[in-house]
């Protein structure tokens, strides 16, 4: 892992995770979706705290990652129940028996794209 990496190729794996979320919406394959809106919130957090001289450390919780942009200036504390619900989905996708719970509607996953895209729209340089 370099140094200092790259925050583009962050950016562009986000976007790419949030098109792949609203596609799957779409046919309706919501599990899915939200795994896909999780890793697209995770890449952007990345990407932000990346710009911001973060070092790049191997973690998943969007949660934890949205605190720590803003402790680094940029408030998106109102991401933080959000990117909870999206870890928290995305652990129980990733490891059966992790919850007991079902899975997310299809409104709640339309929600969920809803603020990622106003994550981005925040934080994501324009392209």
């Amino acid at each position: 892992m370099p140094a200092t990496p790259d925050a583009a190729p962050w950016w562009t794996l986000a976007r790419r995770d949030l098109d792949k979320a609203y596609r799957d919406i779409q046919t309706n394959d919501i599990p899915y979706a939200v795994v896909n809106l999780q890793q697209a919130a995770e890449k952007a957090l990345k990407a932000a705290l990346i710009t911001r001289g973060w070092k790049l450390t191997k973690i998943h919780d969007c949660a934890a990652l949205t605190n720590e942009l803003t402790s680094r200036g940029e408030d998106v504390s109102w991401f933080v129940e959000t990117a909870a619900i999206l870890r928290d989905e995305y652990f129980a996708e990733r490891y059966p028996g992790w919850s007991g719970e079902s899975s997310p509607s299809r409104q709640e996953a339309e929600q969920y794209h809803a603020e990622v895209v106003k994550l981005l729209a925040q934080i994501a340089p324009t392209p």
